[in-house]
């Protein structure tokens, strides 16, 4: 598991806001976070669905303080949920028909709380 591109560059995104009292000119983002058009199109749309940024043809805001934006709320803005195995699904599938009581489960269930922890715990306000 990793997380993808996208959600890298939408973290550096709300990373460059919170750095620059939380507005900023796209063209002046992406050159400094080298990204280009095509990504922030793609990403941005993500980022103002879920409420963590406002956008028009020039500026964006985010909207929510950077002590009050952890990791985990951009994460999930763009990956929509980041479950290391699929047994830890909500429908909890399980090839051997045991997620119930299997073993290994219990561990990722350990594995993905420590991870959820961490980036609930991480803000933006963090990394400035």
């Amino acid at each position: 598991m990793h997380l993808s591109m996208e959600t890298d560059y939408a973290i550096r995104i709300a990373w460059f806001l919170a750095a620059h009292g939380r507005r900023a000119q796209k063209r002046e983002l992406g050159r400094t976070m080298r990204l280009y058009d095509f990504q922030l199109c793609a990403i941005l749309p993500m980022l103002q669905e879920t409420g963590l940024i406002a956008a028009d043809e020039d500026e964006l805001l985010l909207l929510r303080p950077p002590d009050k934006l952890p990791l985990l709320d951009i994460v999930n803005a763009v990956e929509g949920n980041i479950e290391i195995s699929r047994c830890l699904a909500q429908d909890k599938f399980c090839s051997l028909g045991v997620a119930e009581s299997c073993p290994l489960r219990r561990v990722y269930l350990e594995i993905q709380g420590s991870i959820e922890h961490r980036l609930k715990n991480e803000y933006i306000k963090d990394l400035i």
